[in-house]
């Protein structure tokens, strides 16, 4: 979970949602076991562009995701 969260903040969201799809496919979940996985991966993919970190850090922007 840290590694994603180090990730998210480098501002690869994209690639945390497919790893979570990926993982989630991997260990053959259910439709109904993979519901909280598959929610996390689509709101990182539709909120990437918001989620741009590194340009937040870089400008002093505050973050209070």
């Amino acid at each position: 979970m840290h590694a994603k969260a180090r990730a998210i903040l480098a501002g690869n969201a994209r690639s945390v949602a497919a790893a979570i799809r990926g993982t989630a496919t991997a260990r053959k979940l259910t439709d109904t076991a993979r519901k909280g996985a598959d929610d996390a991966a689509r709101y990182l993919t539709n909120k990437a562009p918001y989620l741009d970190y590194p340009t937040a850090l870089t400008q002093g922007w505050p973050i209070a995701t």
